[in-house]
């Protein structure tokens, strides 16, 4: 199975991606498993792999997301250690009950990622509105400090639900940290993805643009 299913990493050196020279990871799937262990495993398998990504700073993304130029210069261009797009609700052009469910991201007055609140209920979503009156969401796209991620991806706890290691539970373990932190960047901007055979056909005409 390719590393990471979902989720890409990209070594970011500077204000340049490395994209010329490309490396793959093989995400292997545990004996006593049937599917891979989810993408916390993903990205851990994909950093002991490809071990200059301990050293780097590196972007992890959806691989059905489409995200645009802009978005991928600010997950890039900016000096925080590590770093999600906190994209706004609103701007996603999703039907009303599939953005709902999308997991919110819960800051502090400073855009500093406190917690992601998976499914949330409306007074959760009343509770969480930044200092614009927005609710903030995540796309999958975040910017790590290998140094400083690793061991958290790589300790991640099993999910006891999804019985899987889930990058959201590393960052929010990471973030508890003494003087580690995540920064939310704000974005307002819709994300096409592929999520069904639906899309598709909206993808192709996006890339023939």
């Amino acid at each position: 199975t390719p590393t990471p299913p979902h989720q890409i990493p990209l070594r970011l050196v500077g204000s340049e991606m490395c994209i010329r020279d490309r490396e793959y990871a093989i995400q292997k799937i545990p004996v006593d498993r049937v599917r891979p262990f989810g993408t916390a495993d993903a990205v851990f398998q994909t950093m002991d792999q490809i071990d200059v990504l301990k050293n780097s700073s590196f972007c992890v993304c959806n691989s059905d997301n489409l995200y645009s130029t802009s978005s991928l210069r600010l997950i890039r261009e900016n000096d925080f250690e590590n770093a999600v797009l906190a994209y706004d609700r609103d701007s996603l052009n999703f039907p009303k009950e599939r953005v709902s469910s999308f997991s919110i991201l819960m800051t502090d007055d400073n855009f500093n990622l406190l917690n992601f609140i998976e499914k949330p209920t409306q007074e959760q979503v009343d509770q969480n509105l930044d200092s614009n009156g927005k609710i903030r969401v995540s796309m999958n796209i975040f910017k790590f400090n290998g140094l400083q991620a690793f061991d958290f991806i790589k300790n991640c706890p099993i999910n006891p639900i999804r019985n899987e290691k889930e990058l959201p539970s590393a960052i929010v373990n990471m973030i508890n940290e003494n003087d580690l932190y995540m920064k939310g960047i704000p974005i307002a901007e819709h994300v096409p993805d592929l999520t069904s055979k639906a899309d598709i056909n909206i993808i192709q005409k996006l890339i023939e643009q």
